[in-house]
């Protein structure tokens, strides 16, 4: 493994420990903690809560205002954050070093920690949404954002010392507590994860410097996605039992079905202009992907600037804010000519839902707008355990015919010594092979009766259903024992689920596990409609609101040293985020001004809470090389409406203000027939 590519699942690994510990201590905060924290707020009475901390309106009565409450979770995070630092320190330490030994190469794998500090700026957490109850499960989704000053340090037998002095991170994480009981702790288990691939920077030192090279730079933030992929972003959750003993197999989170989406049509392509020869009509494709699902490519439209697919795909649906994501590209046939790209547009599988199924987006590059559309159709398609229909056939190109389930919660009695103890299972379908994470002997940690906890899902295609699961109980490469489970005994169980302790081998292990087979419920539409529907009724809602950028004050003129060299006076624009939506406006640029004015720079976004969060980027756009980041502001849109429409936020960087202001309006804007 490249250095890079080492030191890339290193940081994917260690932030999502991270994530682990806050989001433990945050949820499960105990009462030794809390004691603490009450001492040492010993200017505040103890009938009152602590200066800036502010109570949910179920605890602090009708007076305190709904949309203060957004920091609410910020707030507990600022006060536990100094015990996290402390007591996630040491669990990190504990949890992570433990896989270096089994996941690193070479000298890598003798890496220690020799310092986790994760500094004093805490994770702000807000756009905080709690989703009704259903089936007796409790879900909310929330903005994790950090901007770390942190300081951890590595040392490796022969490569010397390394560390991370910053980690910025942002994205969505949605948490799922289930199942929910009538006897303490009442919550079984907490279930997290980030709803889609979030955006993750670290900035580090000593050897892994050679992570920080630009040409090298996206090839270390692939891995880290990757790794984080693997770890906390749906499909895959990260659990804490509150209940040690309750059963992953029981409150195992299943797939809200497959999302088939349709790539309809585009439109508004232009010829490439050619100073020799005749222009460039492009011959279009799409990738589309959504969430971390593999990349699918529709076929190639021939010299067209309205080119027509009408092609789909299935894809795995955990929840309705993960983004499907399109690309454009204009496919070139010379061995030296590559593909060219035609632009991105990002739109929530929810958003799609909301505008009748059917949402044409434009297309955009370097978050301008191309001109160019791409229209898209989606249908949800239920997994049933009760239908298997679908599974005999015939289904079209790219469309599931079943789910196979597997979940493995542990091992037991496994025959070895503790300290040799190094156990995985592997899991093989269709030629296909899964294994879960090993287990080492650890503190914390029953090496001998090793708890997996994770589930793997195989999506079904007319073909591979006939194959058997075969399971087998490793140790450090060499096969314990195996169990076979026949599709013919699996088809015949009830609900097509077996759910078993089975021995292997010839030592007394054994291996506790589910496996279920779900057909495809037949989808109640009948495809994308022939035309786009009309915008007077496309996405119509009840609540829309209107985010507008009016001006700024407070940027600064960089000075520059050497002869004829001018200051650089900036050249200021704005890029506007809203609620979940992935959907980024970004503003015309104001050339040198550091007092920039804006007209009718705004974006209009569908409303459904006071509590959904504006998020403004500003950037000092360069004519060559990456645009100067000048800082961030987050506020709440009912903050801003309760503020008479109009709140001048001050830009933050590094957790600190930095002297810079944008002054930002919201306006609400009625719907059909009177409906504000």
């Amino acid at each position: 493994m490249p250095r890079s590519t080492t030191i890339a699942a290193l940081g994917g690994l260690f932030v999502g420990s991270v994530l682990t510990v806050a989001a433990t201590k945050l949820l499960t905060a105990d009462a030794g903690s809390m004691k603490k924290k009450k001492e040492e707020n010993t200017e505040t009475p103890s009938t009152q809560p602590p200066r800036g901390f502010v109570l949910p309106a179920e605890l602090s009565g009708p007076a305190t205002n709904q949309t203060d409450q957004i920091n609410f979770l910020s707030d507990i995070m600022n006060r536990l954050w100094p015990y996290i630092n402390v007591s996630g320190s040491d669990m990190i330490r504990e949890t992570v070093e433990p896989m270096f030994k089994d996941m690193m190469p070479g000298p890598m794998a003798s890496l220690k920690f020799t310092k986790i500090d994760l500094g004093k700026v805490p994770m702000i957490i807000d756009n905080v949404v709690v989703h009704d109850l259903k089936d007796g499960n409790v879900q909310f989704d929330m903005d994790i954002t950090w901007d770390s000053d942190s300081d951890i340090q590595l040392k490796a037998d022969y490569l010397g010392s390394f560390g991370v002095k910053s980690i910025k991170l942002n994205g969505r994480m949605t948490f799922l507590l289930k199942p929910l009981t009538n006897v303490l702790p009442i919550v079984s288990a907490i279930q997290y994860a980030f709803t889609n691939p979030p955006e993750l920077e670290l900035d580090f030192t000593g050897l892994a410097n050679i992570a920080d090279f630009s040409f090298i730079d996206k090839s270390i933030r692939a891995v880290m996605q990757e790794v984080m992929a693997s770890m906390v972003v749906l499909p895959m959750r990260m659990m804490y039992k509150m209940d040690l003993a309750s059963d992953y197999r029981e409150f195992y989170q299943h797939p809200v079905g497959a999302a088939r989406i349709t790539c309809v049509r585009g439109r508004g392509f232009v010829e490439e202009k050619k100073t020799f020869g005749s222009n460039d009509i492009p011959d279009v494709y799409c990738n589309i992907k959504l969430g971390c699902e593999k990349v699918w490519k529709t076929s190639v439209v021939k010299n067209n600037l309205s080119p027509e697919w009408k092609e789909s795909n299935d894809f795995l649906l955990c929840d309705n804010d993960q983004i499907v994501s399109i690309e454009a590209w204009d496919e070139d046939n010379g061995a030296l000519d590559s593909d060219d790209f035609l632009g991105t547009a990002d739109v929530t599988v929810g958003d799609i839902l909301l505008a009748g199924k059917t949402l044409e987006v434009e297309l955009q590059q370097d978050n301008k707008g191309t001109g160019a559309y791409v229209t898209l159709h989606c249908g949800i398609c239920k997994f049933s355990l009760s239908d298997l229909t679908s599974l005999k056939g015939p289904t079209a190109a790219n469309q599931l015919c079943g789910l196979l389930t597997v979940i493995v919660t542990k091992a037991l009695d496994l025959p070895l010594d503790r300290k040799d103890a190094a156990s995985s299972v592997k899991i093989t379908y269709a030629g296909q092979e899964y294994e879960t994470g090993v287990v080492v002997d650890a503190p914390g940690y029953d090496a001998i009766n090793p708890v997996y906890d994770i589930a793997f899902r195989v999506p079904l295609t007319v073909g591979v259903t006939e194959s058997a699961v075969k399971l087998e109980l490793m140790n450090a490469g060499q096969v314990l024992g195996e169990t076979i489970i026949k599709h013919a005994d699996l088809a015949a169980a009830t609900n097509q689920t077996l759910s078993e302790r089975r021995a292997v081998g010839d030592s007394g292990a054994a291996i506790e596990f589910s496996v279920s087979l779900a057909g495809v419920a037949q989808s109640d539409e009948t495809g994308p409609p022939s035309r786009p529907p009309s915008p007077s009724t496309a996405g119509a809602t009840k609540n829309k609101v209107r985010v507008s950028v009016v001006s700024g004050h407070g940027f600064k003129v960089q000075k520059r040293r050497g002869f004829l060299k001018k200051d650089d006076v900036p050249d200021v624009y704005c890029q506007i985020k809203f609620g979940s939506s992935p959907k980024v406006y970004r503003t015309t640029t104001i050339k040198n001004s550091v007092t920039p004015r804006w007209k009718n720079a705004s974006s209009e976004y569908q409303m459904s809470s006071n509590n959904q969060v504006i998020v403004l980027d500003v950037y000092d756009e360069n004519r060559k090389g990456e645009d100067d980041f000048l800082g961030k502001a987050r506020i709440t849109v009912g903050k801003v409406l309760l503020g008479g429409g109009l709140m001048e936020l001050e830009l933050q960087e590094n957790g600190a203000g930095t002297g810079s202001f944008i002054l930002i309006r919201c306006d609400k804007i009625k719907g059909p027939k009177g409906i504000a």
